[in-house]
């Protein structure tokens, strides 16, 4: 293979070279590496170096130089594609790196390595020598971190250019926002113009508005050339000029990759200006400090397939939540932004709970500030109170970090240190250390909480700019998950393989999260989302052979949480003995927070029924320290996490099963309760006995009794059918569409619904419902199915055979009956019209409130028209309504591992219904699109034209959100005839 990538990229050169010199173009990677036995046609990528050539030096001729290699490359993808024989045509094969012979000499690349050339191997396509970059070069020293910081930005805007694959323009550095030009770029220009200022203020050169005066200022010295004038109008419109031109908010690829080429200009004039007294700082860190930035510590020995993961392997930034002066919320903010506020604000104060990633962020803050050449000095002394001299700690934590480097801590600028104090709440003297740190001008400070601060000089901590972490996002869960995924050396030969890994453990997330019943019942935090996965990938036989693996893994937590405080091992029973008790305590109180008397008269009955090994107030101390329990400001006590309540609670409940049947017959009969629901799922961990669960089956089967399971076929919604065409039609992706994208499109989605759950008022809407009958059963039967779902999914292993399928039939069946009682409500025509006419003279009412008088006249003129919009609506929500039960059966009760369980029960029960809830969950779960399968079977006689409708729109779905090559498209196209045209986006 290696051969036949050399000749393809010598081919590609000679034909590109026709039209547009190029001084070199060099491979290196897996593709040259150990001979190509690396490389793997199906996975790896090829990495090009192009030199751009050396009498290229004006900005423009040199984008339009990179601009004409753009459609040169996009052939390269068509030609890779088909000789790497990979199928997905939306993914980029080839990346291109274009650097001028400055940047090969300077040995700057725009990867984290510093000596990129010097250490690596390339192959020369003119010659087809392999070398390395330390034999063929002499490599100048670059005395600025600056000028090597805004050279690598170029280079990675010149890689966004050109990414594309054989089909697709993903448009990288086409750039739309509200600042007045790309924040990446004003920062790096900041940097430059440090050079060209005579009057440079500390600070000036990570300053993004310096920068952008700085382009702007550049573009009209040279506003001579036309597009040049150009640029100049838009930043000067957006900045608030007086330009009559008309402000537009996108910037254009080539415009953006213009800037990004000026900008290298100035940075090589800058180069031969002699270096400022504050660029000739020579500091570096220390191996040990680098390791400890690297360090995932618990993580670090957690994966199968690695043998030490790194944080910059799988490092996710966080959002954080920003307060105003008055402690209002405010926007969230990104990993960048906070950067750009520690310049703007100087001092600022980060709160997180326990395991939010406090120490992780303080890690990643530091690099980047030291990247950006500043110097950030961590101190971590929450152990030791933060007793003793704090500036003898701060030089001390410079030493260790900065100690190979031959300058100290007082010869370096002021405006250049940036303090990082993590761990900060634990500090004794809190008001008097805030005080002693006024010096500093930067500061970054981390705490458990931005509100327990009672400062007498309360000016103190109005200089600090206030941010908290919030919990992950499903995206950023997502982009967690595949980072982990991706570290794998799983030889998988198709995408579809990554996104069947990738959604599996988002699914074991997900329950572990307690996010598909509820809003949760853990922060969904890294810590505790990785946590679970590498228990789960770990551990298939729980030490503790009574309880489940996911069980397991809840219970492993506690442990880690006590063996932090230094518990032993012997005192453990006691521990969870006692957690045990006070669980059901506050179950029996039926409370989640309970006062300090409570409390106290819990703590003298325990006392009087079981003999302790230990004192109980170091118990108390423990399980507060490892934030297992929680005491609040008002002097409530309560567990910290709902999980940990559920999980003892549980396990009080299946140690006394016998004692407590009244009470798990009250769980079980009332599962729409989350409390209940959850305990429900928490005792199928602890207990294996199958009376829990033949006792849920049992409620199962009397939700919507009267009703018969919905079979959707033509005979049951034979009224339906005459209404289809009224349904929007499922519409096939092109072939060039992105399944990543869609799958972004959905993340968005769920992050926009997940953060609409966190601050809805569910105890208020709760309460208005509890009078309704019909809505109590409805949300009893939904949380019914998801408890059956739940425990099939963790004991799917362990349960035989016949109790599984009759568990997934009971299950399927709940959520079918409910189906059947809308499909007999919406049946009626005298419902039908009632709902027609409603929705009709309730669009009346919006456009007469939102509409001018000419429209309403011409809006409401027709009535017949109206009334056919209503009916229109009408027919799609219930085609909705019953699409989203199918896809609530699938998810609920579907698995990888219940698939044969799944085959047995929906063929034997045969209906359009059970063959929709089938071949949805191979295609979700088994990645299976059984395409011939499927239409032998909707195209056959009983098969209702709605369940046909609802057939192909999980067919579409599937071709979103996975990947397909040209053959699969066009078998899915030709076999099912579902239109194929471009999608139109989402208004």
């Amino acid at each position: 293979m290696k051969n036949e990538i050399i000749k393809l990229i010598q081919n590609w050169k000679e034909e590109v070279s026709k039209d547009l010199r190029i001084d070199g173009v060099l491979l290196f990677g897996s593709a040259i590496y150990m001979e190509g036995r690396m490389f793997k046609p199906s996975k790896s990528d090829l990495d090009l170096i192009v030199l751009i050539p050396e009498n290229v030096h004006d900005a423009i001729e040199r984008r339009n130089w990179i601009a004409k290699l753009k459609t040169y490359k996009e052939k390269l993808e068509k030609d890779a594609l088909f000789l790497l024989k990979k199928e997905d045509t939306n993914e980029q094969i080839v990346s291109i790196v274009p650097l001028t012979r400055t940047e090969l000499d300077y040995n700057i690349h725009k990867g984290e390595t510093r000596n990129f050339f010097e250490i690596n191997e390339f192959l020369d396509i003119d010659t087809g020598t392999i070398f390395k970059g330390s034999e063929q070069y002499t490599f100048k020293i670059c005395e600025s971190e600056f000028i090597i910081q805004v050279l690598k930005s170029v280079q990675k805007a010149r890689n966004s250019y050109l990414t594309n694959s054989a089909m697709v323009d993903y448009q990288e550095l086409e750039w739309e926002g509200e600042d007045i030009i790309p924040k990446t770029l004003a920062r790096e220009a900041a940097k430059i113009a440090s050079f060209f200022e005579e009057n440079c203020n500390p600070g000036d050169e990570l300053n993004t508005s310096f920068g952008c005066d700085f382009i702007k200022q550049s573009l009209k010295l040279n506003r001579s050339v036309e597009e040049y004038l150009d640029l100049y109008t838009w930043i000067d419109d957006r900045n608030g000029g007086r330009s009559n031109s008309k402000v537009k908010n996108t910037l254009s690829q080539k415009s953006h990759l213009l800037l990004f080429e000026l900008l290298y200009n100035l940075t090589i004039q800058a180069m031969q200006l002699p270096m400022k007294k504050h660029e000739t700082l020579d500091i570096k860190l220390t191996n040990e400090w680098q390791l400890f930035l690297e360090d995932t510590e618990m993580l670090s020995k957690a994966h199968s397939s690695k043998q030490s993961v790194l944080l910059s392997d799988i490092y996710v930034s966080p959002l954080l939540k920003e307060f105003d002066d008055s402690k209002d919320e405010l926007e969230d903010i990104s990993f960048s932004e906070l950067t750009e506020a520690l310049s703007e604000n100087r001092k600022i104060l980060i709160a997180g709970e326990g395991q939010s990633g406090k120490t992780t962020l303080c890690k990643r803050l530091f690099s980047e500030l030291f990247n950006q050449g500043l110097v950030p000095i961590y101190l971590s002394d929450g152990k030791n109170k933060y007793l003793g001299s704090i500036d003898s700690k701060i030089e001390k934590s410079f030493n260790e970090q900065y100690g190979e480097s031959d300058i100290k801590l007082s010869e370096i600028e002021p405006h250049k240190l940036v303090l990082i104090l993590d761990d900060f709440h634990f500090a004794k003297h809190k008001e008097k250390i805030i005080g002693q740190l006024i010096k500093f001008e930067k500061q970054i400070i981390m705490v458990d909480d931005i509100f327990g601060f009672n400062f007498k000089n309360e000016t103190l901590m109005d200089q600090y700019k206030q941010f908290k972490i919030n919990e992950f996002s499903p995206s950023q869960r997502n982009e967690l998950i595949k980072n982990w995924v991706l570290l794998s050396d799983n030889n998988w030969t198709t995408d579809n393989e990554i996104y069947q890994e990738i959604d599996n453990k988002t699914e074991l997330v997900d329950s572990a999260l307690g996010k598909i019943i509820g809003k949760g019942i853990m922060p969904s935090y890294p810590f505790f989302i990785l946590s679970f996965i590498s228990n789960y990938d770990t551990v298939s036989n729980p030490l503790d052979q009574n309880i489940t693996s996911q069980g397991y893994f809840y219970q492993t937590l506690v442990y880690i949480y006590l063996r932090k405080e230094s518990v032993k091992n012997d005192d453990f029973d006691t521990y969870f003995n006692f957690l045990t008790e006070l669980a059901f305590f506050y179950f029996k109180k039926e409370k989640t927070i309970i006062n300090k008397i409570e409390f106290e008269k819990y703590l003298e009955e325990y006392k009087s029924n079981f003999n302790l090994t230990i004192g109980i107030e170091e118990v108390i101390r423990n399980l507060r320290n490892t934030n297992i329990l929680h005491l609040d400001g008002l002097g409530n006590y309560s567990f910290s996490y709902p999980y940990l309540y559920y999980f003892f609670a549980a396990k009080y409940f299946a140690d006394n099963a016998n004692e407590q049947s009244k009470n798990i017959d009250k769980i079980l009969g009332n599962l729409h309760i989350d409390e209940f629901a959850y305990i429900a799922i928490f005792i199928s961990h602890h207990d294996k006995n199958t009376t829990v669960l033949d006792e849920v089956v049992l409620n199962a089967m009397t939700l919507f009794e009267k009703y018969s399971p919905a079979t959707l076929s033509a005979d049951e919604l034979s009224f339906f059918d005459e209404r289809i065409d009224e349904v929007v039609q499922a519409v096939l992706p092109q072939a060039t569409e992105s399944a990543e994208n869609h799958r972004n499109e959905e993340l968005k989605r769920k992050d926009e619904i997940e953060k609409s759950h966190s601050t809805s008022k569910k105890n208020e809407i709760e309460s208005e419902l509890e009078d309704d009958e019909l809505a109590i059963e409805l949300r009893r039967s939904i949380k019914t199915v998801e408890v059956m779902g739940k425990i099939i999914k963790n004991r799917a292993g362990s349960l035989k055979k016949d109790q599984l399928e009759s568990i997934f039939k009971e299950g399927m069946n709940v959520h079918l009956r409910v189906l059947t009682s809308f499909i007999e409500l919406i049946k009626n025509k005298e419902s039908q019209s009632f709902v027609e006419e409603f929705i009709a003279r309730r669009l009346e009412q919006i456009i007469d409130a939102t509409e001018t008088e000419e429209e309403k006249k011409k809006l409401l003129a027709n009535e017949d028209k109206l009334k056919k919009i209503a009916r229109n609506i009408f027919w799609n929500v219930n085609f909705s309504i019953i699409y989203s039960f199918n896809s609530k059966i699938i998810h609920s009760l579907g698995s990888n591992k219940l698939i044969n369980v799944v085959e047995n029960v929906c063929d034997l029960e045969n209906t359009p219904a059970t063959f929709i809830i089938k071949h949805g969950i191979l295609m979700w779960y088994n990645k299976s699109l059984q395409i011939d399968e499927i239409y032998d079977k909707i195209e056959s006689d009983g098969f209702s034209r709605t369940a046909k409708r609802i057939m192909e729109h999980k067919i579409v779905n599937h071709c979103q959100t996975h990947s397909m090559g040209f053959r699969e498209h066009q078998k899915i196209e030709q076999r099912s005839r579902i239109p194929k045209r471009v999608l139109l986006k989402r208004k």
